[in-house]
C-alpha cells in the first residue's frame, strides 16, 4: 500500500465495516407516510477533504449507507451488516427494500419503483452543494461512463497491440505499385451548396471561387472565369480523383500458421491548400484466416486503428479491387483452391472482389473459368452468386464446356470477346435453339441489356413469338423509333400486347397479330377493347390476384385525399375507380397487373389529379410513393403538358407537406423501401447511358429525363 494515495488509502479503509463504522451514524428519522429516508452530511476523510454521506433510514432505523468523493470520483454503499459495493443511491435503495438492483445509464430519465424522501431540505442542499449543478444521479452516471470509455480505450490499445503485431511493415514496392494503379486525373472543380441556393465552385488550378445560380453538368469541360484553365466539372465526387479497392495477402507475423487479408482503399485526393494531387491509403478491413480454413476472423477499420473484432458473418465492406502480387508466403497457408484461384487474378492484374473468392465452397467451375481466362464471366458471376445453385453452369460437369453449357467452338468465342453472364446466356441460347446470334445482334443486346432468359422484361417472351435474334433486333428497333422508347420499354410494351392479345382471344399464331407492324397502335386497340369489358369483371379478376387491394385503397384514403384552391388529389375508393380512369385517359393502369402488384406490396400507389370544380372529371394520374414522392404524371393519352404541370406544382409541394404529417412510421418505411427500388433502376441506366432516340429530348441520357420528371417528397 506504500505506492498508493492518501485517498486511495482512505477507500481501502472504507472496506472494511469497523473503519466505516467510525463515522456516526446520522440521527434516524420517523416517517410513516414513506418507508424510506435519506438524511445527507459532509464528513473530513484522514485524505484532508470532505466527502458525502448519505444514510438511509427505515422507521427510525438506519439500514444502509452510502459514501461519494469528488476527489477521486468514486461511490460505494452497503447494507448494514452486508458487504460493500460499488452502487448508485437509488439502486441501493431498491436493494434495501428487497428488489433487483437495475443498472442504468446517464441516458435513462428513471425514478425508482421505491418512494424515499430526504429528511428535511438542509440535506437535499447538502448533496446539491456537493455535486454542483448536475446533481447526484447524473454525477454518477459521468463516472460510470468515463470509467466504460476508459475500459473501452484499454481495449482498443490492446487490440491495436496485437494486430500491430500480426502485421508488420508494408511489404517491399508496395507504396510504388498503388501509385502505378492510381492515374492523376484532370482538374475538377470543388462544388458547396449554400443556404441561398447558389453552387460556389472552386479552381483546382488558381484557386479563385465563382458562384452560380444553375449547376454545371458533370464530366463537362469547362473554362475558369479568373484562369481560364480548362477544368473538368465533378459535382459528386468533389475532390477525390481516381480510386481503387487493393488486397493484400501476407503470413502473419506472430508465429502460427495463418495468414491475412486486408482490404484498402487507395485514391488520388486534391489538396486545395497546396494545390497538389496526393495518394492516400486508408484500410477498410482485416481478415484473419487460420492455415487450410476459408474463413477467420474480422477486424473493421474504424477512426485510428482496428476498433472492432467479430466472426465472418457479415462482408459488406470488402469490394472489387486489385491484388498485390507478391502473396508473401500467405498462399502456403491458403487451401488449394484459394492459392490456385487467387494468383493467376493477381498476375493477371483483374479488378475483382477477392473476399468471395476465398469465403467460396469448393468450387471447381470457378478454377476452370480463371484458368479459362474469362476474366469478365468471372467477375459477373462472383457479383451475382452465380457459382452455386443457378440456371447459368451445370454443376458436376466433366469438362469446362460442358460446365458452361456450350460447346468448344462458343466457349473460345465467349473467351475471345471477354464475355460475362449475359453473352454467355446468348451463347447458351443459340446453341439449344440452333438459331445463330451474330456479333452484331449479340453487341445490340447486351448494349440495350437484353436477356434471352429475362422473364421480367419480357425477352423471354418475344423470343417464344420472334425466335430469330436478327428478326427480334430488327423488330426491336423499328418499333422503339416509333415508339419512341428505350428497347427495353419496348419490349415491356410488347409484353403487356400479348397478355391483352391473348386475353382477347386473338390468333397469335398469326404473324399479323404477334408481329404487328405497328406495335403503339395494336397495343393502343386492345387497351381500347380491354376497356369496354364490364368493370365489375375485371375488378374481380384483380381482386382474386390482388386480394390486399381494396382494403389497402381504404386505408389510403384519409393520408393522400387532399383539396386546396383550384386542384384536388383524389384517391380511388374501390378498384373499379381505377379502370375508369384508365378507360377515361386511354392509358394502360387498368389493363396491367403491374400498378396493382405495386400497390398490395406497398411500393406504389394511383391517386388522381383533378380540378377542384370539376372533380369527376378525369384530368392527371399520378403515381406516388408512400411518403408523397412523385414518380408518373400521365393525362390523355399517356402525355404530359408542360402548361399543366407548371399550373400544379405548387400545389403538388403543398399537398406533400400535408402528407409528411399524415403518414405513420410504417408508411416512412415503405416510402424508403420504395425509393431503393427507384434509386436501383436510375442506378442501371446511368451505368449503361441510354439516351433518348427521338423527339424533343433525342440525345439527352434517359435517366436524366426520367429524373426530370420526378417530384421528390423533401
Amino acid at each position: 500500500m506504500c505506492g498508493m494515495t492518501p485517498a486511495e488509502r482512505w477507500w481501502q479503509r472504507m472496506i472494511r465495516k469497523s473503519e466505516a463504522d467510525r463515522i456516526p451514524l446520522s440521527p434516524a428519522a420517523e416517517d410513516l407516510s414513506t418507508p424510506f429516508v435519506a438524511t445527507a452530511k459532509t464528513v473530513y476523510c484522514s485524505s484532508g477533504y470532505d466527502i458525502l454521506n448519505i444514510d438511509i433510514s427505515r422507521y427510525g432505523e438506519v439500514v444502509a449507507r452510502y459514501f461519494a468523493d469528488r476527489v477521486e470520483n468514486k461511490f460505494k454503499g452497503y447494507l448494514v451488516g452486508g458487504k460493500w459495493s460499488k452502487i448508485k443511491l437509488d439502486n441501493l435503495i431498491e436493494k434495501a427494500a428487497g428488489h433487483e438492483a437495475t443498472q442504468r445509464t446517464y441516458t435513462d430519465t428513471w425514478m425508482p419503483a421505491t418512494r424515499w424522501k430526504w429528511d428535511r431540505e438542509d440535506s437535499k442542499k447538502t448533496v446539491q452543494a456537493f455535486t454542483g449543478r448536475m446533481g447526484l444521479t447524473y454525477w454518477e452516471n459521468a463516472i460510470e461512463s468515463e470509467a466504460y470509455y476508459a475500459r473501452q480505450k484499454s481495449r482498443y490499445n490492446r487490440l491495436q497491440d496485437q494486430i500491430n503485431a500480426l502485421l508488420g511493415p508494408a511489404p517491399d514496392g508496395f507504396e510504388e505499385w498503388v501509385e502505378g494503379l492510381l492515374h492523376e486525373p484532370k482538374a475538377v472543380l470543388h462544388k458547396v451548396l449554400d443556404d441561398l441556393g447558389k453552387h460556389i465552385y472552386k479552381c483546382t488550378e488558381c484557386g479563385e471561387v465563382w458562384e452560380r445560380q444553375r449547376r454545371y453538368r458533370s464530366n463537362r469541360i469547362i473554362k475558369c472565369p479568373h484562369c481560364g484553365a480548362e477544368i473538368e466539372v465533378d459535382n459528386h465526387m468533389s475532390h477525390i480523383g481516381s480510386r481503387h479497392g487493393i488486397y493484400l495477402f501476407s503470413r502473419c507475423r506472430d508465429g502460427t500458421e495463418s495468414w491475412y487479408e486486408r482490404y484498402i482503399e487507395a485514391y488520388k485526393r486534391y489538396d486545395f491548400k497546396t494545390r497538389k494531387w496526393e495518394t492516400a491509403i486508408e484500410d477498410q478491413v482485416l481478415a484473419v484466416v487460420d492455415k487450410g480454413h476459408q474463413c477467420g476472423t474480422l477486424y473493421y477499420r474504424d477512426g485510428a486503428g482496428y476498433d472492432t473484432s467479430r466472426h465472418y458473418g457479415t462482408h459488406q465492406r470488402f469490394g472489387k479491387g486489385y491484388i498485390f502480387p507478391d502473396f508473401d508466403g500467405a498462399d502456403e497457408y491458403m487451401s488449394d483452391q484459394q492459392a490456385r484461384c487467387l494468383r493467376p487474378l493477381a498476375d493477371r492484374g483483374i479488378e475483382i472482389n477477392a473476399n468471395k473468392v476465398i469465403i467460396m465452397p469448393k468450387s471447381p467451375g470457378l478454377e476452370y473459368l480463371i484458368k479459362g481466362r474469362y476474366d469478365r464471366l468471372v467477375i459477373d458471376s462472383l457479383a451475382h452468386d452465380a457459382f452455386e445453385g443457378s440456371r447459368y453452369y451445370k454443376h458436376g460437369a466433366k469438362s469446362l464446356a460442358e460446365y458452361m453449357k456450350l460447346d468448344k467452338q462458343r466457349c473460345n468465342r465467349l473467351r475471345q470477346i471477354n464475355g460475362s453472364l449475359k453473352e454467355l446466356e446468348w451463347l447458351q441460347y443459340e446453341r439449344m435453339t440452333g438459331r445463330k446470334v451474330s456479333a452484331d445482334d449479340l453487341e445490340y443486346f447486351i448494349k440495350k441489356g437484353l436477356s434471352p432468359n429475362d422473364t421480367y422484361s419480357g425477352t423471354r417472351q418475344m423470343l417464344h413469338y420472334i425466335p430469330s435474334p436478327a428478326q427480334l433486333r430488327h423488330y426491336i428497333e423499328k418499333q422503339s423509333g416509333i415508339l419512341r422508347e428505350t428497347a427495353q420499354q419496348t419490349v415491356g410494351t410488347y409484353s403487356d400486347y400479348i397478355r391483352m392479345a391473348k386475353a382477347q382471344g386473338l390468333n397469335l399464331s398469326s404473324e399479323i397479330f404477334f408481329k404487328p407492324k405497328n406495335l403503339k397502335a395494336a397495343h393502343d386497340e386492345c387497351v381500347r377493347v380491354a376497356h369496354e369489358k364490364e368493370y365489375e369483371t375485371r375488378a374481380k379478376e384483380i381482386s382474386q390476384k390482388f386480394p390486399k387491394v381494396p382494403e389497402i385503397l381504404k386505408d389510403i384514403q384519409s393520408k393522400y385525399t387532399y383539396e386546396s384552391g383550384e386542384f384536388a388529389i383524389i384517391v380511388p375508393e374501390k378498384i373499379e375507380d381505377i379502370i375508369a380512369e384508365g378507360r377515361a385517359l386511354g392509358h394502360c393502369i387498368d389493363t396491367t397487373d403491374r400498378y396493382f402488384d405495386r400497390i398490395q406490396n406497398h411500393v406504389t400507389y394511383l391517386v388522381f389529379l383533378r380540378h377542384a370544380s370539376a372533380r369527376n372529371m378525369s384530368w392527371y394520374t399520378l403515381e406516388i410513393e408512400p411518403g408523397g414522392t412523385v414518380r408518373q404524371q400521365r393525362t390523355t393519352g399517356n402525355r404530359q403538358n408542360k402548361e399543366d404541370t407548371e399550373s400544379y406544382m405548387p400545389f403538388i409541394r403543398q399537398w406533400q407537406k400535408v402528407v409528411r404529417q399524415r403518414i405513420s412510421d410504417e408508411d416512412k418505411a415503405a416510402a424508403a423501401r420504395s425509393r431503393e427500388i427507384r434509386l436501383a433502376e436510375y442506378k442501371e441506366l446511368r451505368e449503361k447511358k441510354e439516351t433518348v432516340r427521338n423527339g424533343l429530348l433525342a440525345g439527352q441520357l434517359l435517366v436524366d429525363v426520367l429524373e426530370a420528371d420526378l417530384v421528390e417528397a423533401m
